[in-house]
């Protein structure tokens, strides 16, 4: 039977395991005593074995966003979790910065966000020294939201995350219609591309894919001219189930003779001299800023571009609004992705047939050379 004696002036408690083990503690309070006397004997009358409670260390806030990123794969594709991943890790070192390696979560405020985007925005944070937008900051901080709000929820972290306190973000502008590119502007740009980009530009102009849809694409994606643009292209949810399109006879004209570009690579589509396959805006915008095309047609957006200008030359030419939209790989309205056939619906074949010959000049002459 568990007992409190005081061999040196100290409460100390006495007590056998269910196999007969003496054990005993020597507390520093009779309060103290008193409360292990009690659950000891709550083990004794149980048939248990008394064990010290064990202290778990509170998380570190870099340990919860580490397991943020790892529920984010569990649900979202490779890309989102990968600009989530950019726009935390830089908060995590600035939050470690202020308050230490291995800070905890009790920092998180309306105030901090707050003074993490002043420093977002100051220039010198920037990637080459360059101001970060207003629409980038306003990424950075709405994945915080999304971060803190997930950790406020998780019942591990109860008592250790503080409530959600969102930062008021400033209103977003009204979004302008932007002119596209025409074929012949699309064209010029090609003719201004070198190398194995010439080659993504002349797929993203005759099929509206987004740039790293194109370089994905491989050449057992083609088959009687169709184009299978697998699910771990997409982007949204839409995308990501996957779809067949027919290719514009001018692309199958450009792979049967290739006159325009070189497709060296014999397993992707495009090839590139990098492992990483990606392709830089900057270098895109690079290869416009050397055509005589409208700078409000690709400043901003120079590879993305191609898209718009691949629909507005569809849409031009007549083709039906639900085509161009499979095409590109958005959502058809209503419920017609469940019942429509597209093939026989859409007339997809038809539509893609109305994109123009590629007409590159540059290039011609100096080939005539």
């Amino acid at each position: 039977m568990a007992s409190i004696d005081r061999p040196r002036g100290k409460p100390r408690v006495r007590w056998k395991d269910p196999n007969g083990t003496p054990h005993s503690r020597t507390c520093s309070t009779d309060t103290a005593a008193r409360q292990l006397l009690r659950e000891v004997q709550l083990c004794e009358d149980t048939g248990r074995v008394w064990e010290p409670e064990r202290r778990v260390a509170p998380p570190t806030l870099r340990g919860i966003g580490v397991a943020w990123i790892v529920a984010c794969e569990r649900r979202l594709g490779a890309r989102t979790v990968d600009n989530r991943q950019q726009h935390v890790d830089p908060f995590l070192d600035w939050y470690e910065e202020r308050h230490g390696a291995g800070a905890g979560a009790e920092h998180l405020s309306r105030a901090l966000l707050e003074a993490y985007w002043d420093h977002v925005r100051t220039p010198a944070t920037g990637r080459y020294i360059h101001r970060r937008t207003e629409s980038t900051a306003r990424k950075h901080v709405e994945t915080l939201h999304l971060l803190w709000e997930w950790a406020a929820d998780r019942e591990e972290y109860e008592g250790q995350v503080p409530r959600l306190r969102k930062m008021e973000l400033p209103r977003k502008p009204p979004t302008r219609p932007r002119p596209a590119p025409s074929w012949a502007e699309m064209d010029l740009a090609i003719g201004a591309a070198e190398g194995w980009r010439r080659c993504v530009l002349v797929v993203m102009r005759c099929t509206g894919l987004r740039v790293q849809q194109v370089m994905g694409l491989r050449w057992e994606d083609l088959y009687d001219g169709q184009l299978t643009i697998r699910g771990e292209l997409g982007k949204s949810a839409q995308e990501s189930r996957g779809r067949v399109i027919p290719v514009a006879p001018a692309l199958l004209a450009e792979w049967s003779s290739p006159a325009i570009a070189e497709w060296t690579d014999r397993t992707w589509i495009v090839p590139c001299p990098h492992d990483h396959r990606l392709v830089r805006a900057r270098d895109i915008a690079k290869v416009w800023m050397r055509t005589s095309t409208r700078k409000a047609a690709w400043e901003g957006r120079p590879d993305h571009c191609f898209r718009a200008g691949f629909q507005t030359g569809l849409r031009g030419a007549g083709v039906r609004r639900e085509a161009t939209e499979y095409l590109v790989g958005h959502a058809l309205p209503g419920v017609d992705a469940s019942y429509i056939d597209p093939e026989q619906a859409l007339h997809l074949r038809a539509a893609v047939a109305l994109v123009p010959p590629l007409n590159v000049p540059v290039l011609a002459a100096r080939q005539q050379a």
